[in-house]
């Protein structure tokens, strides 16, 4: 979803796209104001949707709420993740010309293992480099 919005809007929407954009922005703006708002009536706490759930719905709704976000960043990481690492090893492949064949370190860069590893190895550094701050 993160990362094939581009090539879905220039190969399917069309010149509608814009408007798509500008809809979906005013959207997201209106669900921040509504953030915003929420975040006034607690002001003594940090503001996440777990503290906005529990004080509107209760403990066990809040809860859910936060593991539920917390599944939503692994999956979406994970996601973005492999795109990264797709697009890095066709970047080797296509503009540096690496050959899986002829280098014998490469063989991390397709995804016949049935996972990409240079993903986790991207990752991995991302992690690291938050980390550090």
């Amino acid at each position: 979803m993160f990362v094939l919005c581009g090539l879905i809007a220039r190969t399917n929407a069309g010149p509608a796209t814009c408007l798509s954009w500008i809809i979906s922005g005013f959207a997201a703006c209106l669900s921040g104001l509504c953030y915003a708002e929420m975040s006034c009536a607690f002001p003594a706490q940090e503001g996440s949707s777990y503290v906005y759930t529990k004080h509107t719905m209760g403990e066990w709704f809040g809860v859910m709420a936060g593991a539920c976000l917390t599944l939503e960043y692994g999956l979406s990481g994970a996601a973005v993740a492999r795109s990264w690492g797709d697009k890095a090893a066709r970047w080797l492949h296509t503009d540096l010309g690496v050959d899986n064949n002829s280098v014998g370190w490469t063989w991390f860069l397709t995804s016949d293992l049935g996972s990409n590893v240079f993903a986790c190895l991207i990752s991995v550094v991302t992690v690291a480099l938050l980390a550090g701050g």
